[in-house]
């Protein structure tokens, strides 16, 4: 979704660009790796660098347009699940929500567009009252509601609550030097 907003096409233009490739790198550095348990023998940081490293290849051609159908459906299972997982241990989320930020955004800008968005929920996203807003504090409460993503639990978690305000002020409209200033922002955080 991100990569989407800010013009790339493919997995392939978005990794090769290295506001994109250093936001990956830190988001599964910090977010992602420490909430996994790697089977005896792989190291996680080299599994990741391997895979970055396929994406780099421009004859494996992955369009960003059809990795992002069913969001509703993936993000429960990639995003939401591990933000859950790193509230209960007390690690960052951050780049998470800026993730959701991105896909609210993207939906926004298709609905606007006019465009057609390949999701199962595809016909309840332009009732959503978070796909109208560009209010961070607004779009937040409204998007906390929405239960494709969270239960009553995860809405009412105050930390959650403060990074996706954030992330969604800092993606601000989504135009893309907006969008590449606040992935390098939260990038070069320690």
């Amino acid at each position: 979704y991100l990569g989407s907003l800010a013009g790339h096409i493919t997995v392939c233009e978005a990794i090769n660009d290295d506001v994109f490739e250093t936001f990956l790198m830190a988001l599964t550095a910090r977010e992602t790796i420490p909430g996994l348990t790697a089977p005896e023998g792989l190291d996680l940081a080299a599994y990741r660098d391997a895979i970055l490293q396929r994406f780099h290849n421009p004859a494996i051609r992955h369009l960003l347009a059809q990795i992002a159908w069913d969001g509703t459906q993936k993000l429960p299972v990639r995003i939401i699940g591990t933000i859950r997982e790193n509230l209960a241990a007390g690690r960052p989320i951050g780049g998470h929500c800026l993730v959701l930020a991105g896909w609210r955004l993207f939906v926004m800008k298709a609905l606007a567009a006019g465009r057609e968005i390949t999701d199962p929920l595809a016909g309840s996203l332009a009732e959503q009252p978070w796909a109208a807003s560009l209010d961070a504090v607004a779009a937040t409460e409204a998007f906390l509601l929405f239960r494709a993503f969270f239960d009553d639990a995860l809405a009412a978690d105050t930390t959650l609550r403060d990074q996706l305000q954030l992330a969604i002020s800092q993606l601000g409209d989504g135009a893309p030097d907006t969008l590449r200033a606040a992935l390098t922002a939260w990038s070069a955080e320690a």
